[in-house]
């Protein structure tokens, strides 16, 4: 009947998207892997300046700078903040640093 073909159709419609989905996706997810593999300079910045960013917020943070009413936890999270920031920086910094 028509119901029956126009079901088989619209699967194999749907297969077929799907499949053609799951190519792209691939090809995408390996394009960003060897991005990322590369570590090009334009990456290690990026890490970098964040890993700044977070150095700096937390330090301005561990002295109220920002008039939070912070409780003795708030404190320790902008301490360990710091340390991580500055892990950051040391394993995407230049070498010569």
């Amino acid at each position: 009947s028509t119901g029956d073909v126009q079901r088989q159709m619209a699967a194999s419609v749907a297969q077929q998207g799907a499949q053609q989905v799951v190519q792209n996706t691939g090809s995408g997810f390996r394009e960003i892997k060897a991005y990322i593999q590369e570590n090009p300079a334009s990456l290690k910045v990026a890490c970098f300046l964040i890993g700044l960013v977070l150095m700096i917020f937390s330090i301005l943070g561990c002295f109220n700078v920002f008039d939070a009413a912070f409780e003795p936890k708030d404190y320790l999270k902008n301490a360990y903040n710091v340390i991580f920031g500055l892990i950051i920086c040391i394993c995407d910094g230049k070498e010569s640093w």
